[in-house]
Parts: C-alpha cells; sequence; structure tokens
C-alpha cells in the first residue's frame, strides 16, 4: 500500500501522539512503510483544543530542562567500538525524541558526546554532572562525533 509516510512534528501533544500511530501505521503494511518526521510550526488554532494544549505544553517545556529524564534525549556508556574510531570517546546517544529540542539542534541517535562546554564527557557520570550544572537559559556546546558522517561536529542547544 503506502511505501513512505510523511509526519510533521511539533511542540503540540496531538503531534506527540502521531509519532506513535504513524510507527504502528507504517509496520501494520505487509511491507513495512518508511517513516520520515519533519519538523512543522504547531498550529494551535487547528482545534478548540488549541489554546489549552499550548498553554499545557508551554507549562510543560518550562518546568523540564532539555536534558532531564524522559525528555527527548537519552545516552548510554559506550560499549564495543561499532563504527567510531579508537581516539572518540564519550557517551553515545541512543535515543532522541523527534519532538524535542535536542532533535532541532540535529543531535541524532548514534552520535557521540564527546564534550560539554569544552569539558571531556567520557562517562555517564561525567555527562551527569555537566548536564546537572545546566540551568534554563544557559547555551550547551557539544563537541559530538557523527558516525554516519565520520566527522566531528559541534552543536549548540539551549536549556529549557
Amino acid at each position: 500500500m503506502y511505501k513512505h509516510l510523511l509526519v510533521p512534528v511539533d511542540e503540540s501533544e496531538l503531534s506527540i501522539a502521531n509519532v506513535g500511530e504513524a510507527v504502528k501505521l507504517a509496520r501494520s503494511f505487509a511491507t513495512p512503510a518508511k517513516v520520515t518526521f519533519f519538523h512543522a510550526t504547531a498550529d494551535y488554532a487547528a482545534s478548540g483544543e488549541g489554546s489549552r494544549a499550548k498553554a499545557h505544553m508551554e507549562d510543560k517545556l518550562h518546568r523540564a530542562p532539555l536534558f532531564a529524564e524522559g525528555s527527548g534525549l537519552t545516552v548510554r556508556e559506550m560499549t564495543g567500538r561499532l563504527e567510531v574510531p579508537e581516539t572518540v570517546h564519550g557517551v553515545m546517544v541512543s535515543r532522541v525524541d523527534p519532538t524535542g529540542a535536542a532533535f532541532s539542534a540535529s543531535i541524532r541517535r548514534g552520535f557521540v558526546i564527546m564534550e560539554i562546554n569544552r569539558r571531556a564527557v567520557r562517562s555517564l557520570a561525567d555527562y551527569q554532572r555537566a548536564v546537572a550544572a545546566a540551568k534554563p537559559g544557559d547555551v550547551l556546546a557539544l563537541y559530538c562525533y557523527d558516525p554516519t558522517l565520520q566527522q566531528r561536529t559541534l552543536i549548540t542547544v539551549a536549556v529549557e
């Protein structure tokens, strides 16, 4: 039936639900469809629930720091070298929520975070210390290795 689904994502509650539904739909076909998520501006006027959903989302964003547990970015210790050179050390990104700020900043699954604000990140403890010190409004400079491009990149992310 469908070979490719394009799914818009934004900061709305409906969008978060749509991500899961799109994945379920893609898997339901005899030959699973490819799913591509793309960022769209939230249209809160699209339903009568819009103003309430917007207020709820804004409150949620102001309470949860960008890197808090469950906020959209999960990292793990690097086990095995996989497709990462021996000179690359850090923590590996294992999950990025497509509706979160980390995704918008182009952080992807498989990236290795090597430094945060010029401080080496060699373990989960290093990562957690750096993140715990960040306050809402701070900008973090993440020095990462992107295994798909086989290059290092600097990504800045504002802490919410």
